[in-house]
């Protein structure tokens, strides 16, 4: 079986993880006690062992979670395009609040971040334009995007006055109640 060294920083994030894999019923390859004693050995010079399933495991629990926001899968058109949309305002956001907010994504890079297919993702930016939301430009091969922020903002208070307005039943002046129900 092949074995993968790390550097010692990683035994926590191994350990929590190994912990975490059997929590969610994963079993750990059983080793034998030569395997278990090098590996203990390995640990104190400052080095990991892992095999190549531990590895994989490693990998995939390494990446960080995708999220995006509940409240834009209305506006967006579905839950690829809110999960586009999402992505989209934290890039715009990183761009910093210039002149021109605009950030360039290609496919790849978009597929690594979401987890979204090319076609998922050209979808979602049909969706996007189609709602007022998106602009594409293009700058030689480079494709950028600017969001209309102005009309998200209005989209969302709109979308918040019509629940707003559900919630409390008729549809002349607000009650004061909470848009989200709570666990009793």
């Amino acid at each position: 079986m092949p074995v993968v060294q790390l550097p010692a920083a990683h035994d926590n994030r191994q350990q929590r993880r190994a912990r975490m894999c059997k929590s969610h019923g994963f079993v750990p390859a059983l080793r034998s006690p030569a395997e278990s004693l090098a590996r203990r050995d390995s640990a104190h010079r400052g080095v990991a062992s892992l095999s190549a399933e531990e590895a994989v495991l490693l990998d995939l629990f390494g990446r960080p979670p995708v999220v995006f926001h509940r409240s834009f899968v209305e506006i967006a058109g579905g839950v690829s395009g809110a999960l586009w949309l999402s992505h989209a305002v934290a890039l715009s956001q990183e761009s910093g609040a210039g002149v021109d907010p605009t950030f360039y994504l290609s496919p790849q890079q978009c597929t690594e971040a979401t987890g979204m297919s090319p076609r998922e993702q050209y979808h979602a930016r049909r969706s996007l334009r189609s709602a007022g939301l998106l602009v594409e430009c293009r700058q030689g091969e480079a494709r950028g995007y600017r969001l209309d922020l102005q009309r998200l903002a209005s989209l969302l208070l709109q979308q918040g006055a019509v629940a707003w307005t559900l919630q409390s039943g008729h549809s002349g002046t607000p009650a004061a109640k909470p848009l989200h129900a709570t666990a009793a």
